[in-house]
Order: C-alpha cells, then sequence, then structure tokens
C-alpha cells in the first residue's frame, strides 16, 4: 500500500504541479507564495491519501483545495492591523513637526491659524 501511495503522489505530482502552481502564482502574483502554497495543497493530500486515492478526480480536489488555502491566506491577510499614523499617512516623529505641517493641505489659510492657535495655545 505505501509504495502504491508513493506511486501515486509522485504521479499526481508530476501531472499536477505547473498547473496548480499556475493558478496560485496568477492570484497571489508572488513565486513563494504560490509555491507555499501549493506545497500546502500536496502536504494536505498526505493527510488524506485513503480519500484522495480513491477520489475519481484527485486533479480537482487539489485544485479545490488549493483554491480553499487563497481563500484562507486572502483572509488572513485583510485582517493584518496597520498602525493609524501609517493609514493616515502622518510622520512618525510627529512631536518634532509643526501642527500646522500636519493639517490637511485643503484647509483655508483661516482655518489653519485657528486650528494652530486653539491647539497650540
Amino acid at each position: 500500500m505505501a509504495q502504491d501511495w508513493n506511486d501515486f503522489i509522485e504521479q499526481l505530482y508530476c501531472n499536477e504541479y505547473e498547473r496548480l502552481f499556475s493558478v496560485a502564482f496568477r492570484t497571489t502574483k508572488s513565486w513563494n507564495a504560490a509555491q507555499d502554497l501549493v506545497q500546502e495543497a500536496f502536504l494536505l493530500a498526505m493527510f488524506h491519501q485513503e480519500k484522495l486515492i480513491e477520489h475519481p478526480k484527485p486533479g480537482a480536489w487539489l485544485l479545490l483545495t488549493l483554491r480553499n488555502l487563497m481563500a484562507n491566506a486572502r483572509r488572513v491577510e485583510s485582517h493584518k492591523t496597520i498602525p493609524l499614523e501609517e493609514a493616515a499617512g502622518i510622520p512618525e516623529n510627529t512631536e518634532e513637526t509643526p501642527l500646522s505641517e500636519l493639517l490637511p493641505v485643503q484647509l483655508k489659510p483661516e482655518e489653519k491659524e485657528i486650528l494652530v492657535w486653539r491647539f497650540e495655545q
């Protein structure tokens, strides 16, 4: 059984790797991320070898697994937080930067003067 599984997974790898990699690369635009996702899909295949060896279309199973892995990666990426200063475009060293330089450029000079006077006084 072990030799049969090894032959099966080796043949599956040879037949499906390029297709899976191209799908992952088109989605991630990253060579390393695509390789990692495809490797993870094959790792999951090894954990589910009984199910996969009996599956009528193991290549389709791998493709669906890869798509799920990519969706999970996008979900994780979308929940990453960034510092408020970075999102707002505020310079990190705000203690030395005058308030007038941090105010939006759309404000009229009179509005800037009022804000500077209000918060610096």
